[in-house]
């Protein structure tokens, strides 16, 4: 039976967004054009639609998390969720490969949160693993105060996200 959920289901997919658009990405402060841009848009919905979903089951209408995403970006924004529902149409509409290639970055990170023995083996994965170690190795990690799993997560978001639309932006790593 499907409940109405649509506050816990706006609150989850308000706490995935926050995990990607975090105080440090905040602090640069963000570019214009930053909730318009085609990877923002397609990694973020991708992530909160499948997040939501995966928190919140059988019992989650099935346009609710998609409702819940495009309100939380609306909001966000200051576009407001119609403006945010055109964006995402149209790019979606016309096969923008940086929007689809966020959609399919945001998914391999998801699968692999969500422990999918196949992400785990995807070369993305296998690659930020590979730097995990090192930075353990080198020191720039400490293992007594961020586990490994942690470290990779990060590493992972870093990577397919945050790394992403620095270089999109032309963001100082400093910045």
């Amino acid at each position: 039976m499907i409940e109405d959920l649509t506050t816990e289901v706006r609150d989850t997919a308000e706490r995935v967004i926050a995990i990607f658009v975090d105080d440090r990405l905040k602090a640069m402060p963000l570019p214009e054009g930053f909730w318009e841009d085609d990877y923002v848009l397609g990694f973020l919905m991708c992530s909160a639609l499948q997040l939501t979903q995966a928190r919140h089951g059988d019992n989650l209408d099935p346009l609710a998390a998609a409702d819940a995403a495009f309100q939380v970006l609306g909001e966000a924004s200051g576009t407001g969720i119609e403006a945010v529902k055109d964006r995402v149409g149209v790019l979606q509409n016309s096969g923008s490969l940086d929007y689809l290639q966020a959609m399919k970055m945001a998914d391999k990170l998801v699968r692999f949160i969500s422990g999918s023995t196949m992400a785990a083996l995807d070369p993305v994965v296998l690659a930020a693993r590979e730097q995990t170690r090192q930075m353990f190795a080198d020191g720039s990690l400490d293992p007594d105060k961020v586990s490994e799993d942690a470290a990779l997560r990060g590493i992972l978001v870093n990577n397919l996200f945050t790394d992403v639309i620095r270089e999109r932006f032309k963001i100082e790593a400093g910045a």
